[in-house]
């Protein structure tokens, strides 16, 4: 609740790391997300972004691209850029997650239904309704199945496509 505070003690953890464990240690990379994750809730992306694409790579060597650390990283980096103003950069990155996803998890996994509506958000910021309304509905149909109708991420769904439909005309 108050990223301020904890940005100099993240930047001092990241800094304590790299000079006691390396650059590229695991705890460093922990550290390296974990202040990205402070920046953006302080609306900082370009520093985020920054530390994202370092950590990002890291974990596609390290990890594989299909890891589900690897695809929490490709995601926070697509929202980030998104966040930024970015939504064209951002749409292949939550298209590779989606994939990724897919491919890891499954259909009806929770992480899939996630990247599908993050996915679906940034296709509608980018005025591409029908894509995002097929996702919307999906992901919607899951939620309420998985989380009943007042779940809170089930109203998020209902609003998302409701505004979509609205918005497509």
């Amino acid at each position: 609740g108050d990223p301020e505070a904890a940005e100099p003690l993240y930047r001092e953890c990241l800094a304590g790391r790299i000079e006691t464990l390396g650059d590229e240690h695991p705890d460093t990379m922990a550290s390296r997300y974990a202040l990205a994750n402070t920046l953006s809730a302080l609306e900082r992306y370009d520093e985020a972004i920054e530390l994202r694409l370092i950590e990002l790579a890291w974990r596609r060597i390290a990890k594989g691209d299909r890891d589900s650390t690897t695809l929490n990283s490709i995601n926070a980096l697509s929202s980030d850029l998104e966040a930024s103003g970015d939504p064209e950069a951002a749409e292949p990155l939550y298209r590779e997650c989606l994939a990724g996803s897919l491919e890891t998890f499954g259909d009806r996994h929770p992480e899939t239904m996630t990247f599908r509506y993050n996915l679906a958000g940034c296709l509608s910021e980018l005025q591409c309704y029908e894509e995002a309304i097929e996702l919307r509905r999906v992901e919607l149909t899951w939620c309420r199945q998985n989380n009943g109708d007042t779940d809170p991420d089930t109203l998020s769904s209902i609003s998302g496509l409701a505004t979509d439909l609205r918005d497509i005309g």
